[in-house]
């Protein structure tokens, strides 16, 4: 048994003297259909991220807080159309509290419209 290790190992032939060497296979290569799907909606989730956080998780990670004033462009726009020739514009606390007032004016509007339906 001996003597056949040596013969083996002063073969220039032998897998021992040469040993096979198997290219490395990259993940793609070996799974292509799960790496494309996993792509895939790794990017779908990054593009519509947004969207999936305000619909599924805003409720887990925000607390009830005291809500943000939020200013309305068309609002604004619409307010600066109103304004009166020479009239100074309006720095952005009093358009926030006029855009304020509009909104308190619409709902009640839409209030008394709804109890005038209910009446008919």
């Amino acid at each position: 048994m001996f003597t056949s290790l040596v013969r083996l190992a002063t073969d220039p032939w032998s897998r021992r003297q040469n040993p096979i060497r198997v290219p490395k296979v990259t993940l793609f290569h070996r799974y292509p259909r799960v790496t494309t799907v996993f792509f895939g909606v790794l990017g779908t989730g990054i593009l519509f991220s947004r969207f999936i956080y305000d619909a599924f998780l805003v409720d887990f990670f925000e607390t009830d807080s005291v809500p943000q004033h939020e200013l309305d462009l068309m609002m604004l726009l619409r307010q600066t159309k109103w304004r009166k020739e020479g009239e100074p514009p309006k720095n952005l606390e009093e358009a926030l509290h006029e855009q304020e007032l509009i909104r308190e004016q619409q709902r009640r509007e839409k209030e008394k419209h709804a109890a005038l339906a209910t009446r008919l």
